[in-house]
């Protein structure tokens, strides 16, 4: 009985929580990377990309460094929040509100990776991004890219919500 519900924990981080960061993250094919250059105004600025309906769907990931001070308080991690403006042909397209934030104070470089924008629909035009953060700068950004991912493939939230069931279930099992 334990070997099946060992197993069952097993499908389940598979379908559940593993297949769920491989649709946001790693799933289509990169079209381009780009890096964002710094502003005067402290912005993250990237140059022009291309978006074709060929692409669709299609998606930005940003993957950023930072480092922050080593003399924070172990219970406060540091976090900024962040707003990520998509433009489309020199026009505001789409804007993503996000968090960037240490999972702890001992690891004074951070890498971050977040998935920003998801045009489902086939889109045509120049497209430019812009990152500004919102709240004091707590992490100081030190690399900043994106990464422009064509025929993303978005998890199925049925799927990972069996697979979350089903680990569930089998770590209950396990403990009764």
């Amino acid at each position: 009985m334990r070997t099946i519900l060992a197993l069952a924990i097993l499908v389940g981080l598979v379908i559940g929580p593993i297949y769920w960061i491989y649709g946001k993250f790693y799933s289509g094919r990169t079209a381009q990377t780009l890096t964002l250059k710094e502003s005067r105004e402290g912005k993250f600025v990237s140059g022009e990309f291309r978006v074709t309906p060929d692409m669709a769907p299609t998606g930005v990931v940003l993957t950023a460094t930072g480092s922050f001070a080593p003399n924070m308080p172990e219970d406060q991690p540091p976090k900024v929040g962040y707003a990520a403006t998509l433009f489309k042909d020199g026009t505001q397209f789409n804007i993503a509100k996000f968090p960037l934030k240490a999972s702890s104070t001992s690891e004074t470089n951070p890498v971050f990776k977040e998935r920003l924008f998801y045009l489902e629909a086939p889109q045509d035009g120049l497209f430019r991004m812009e990152l500004e953060a919102m709240t004091p700068q707590t992490i100081k950004l030190d690399s900043v890219q994106i990464e422009v991912k064509a025929n993303v493939q978005e998890a199925d939230g049925r799927v990972v919500s069996v697979g979350m069931v089903l680990m569930i279930v089998a770590v209950l099992g396990l403990l009764i």
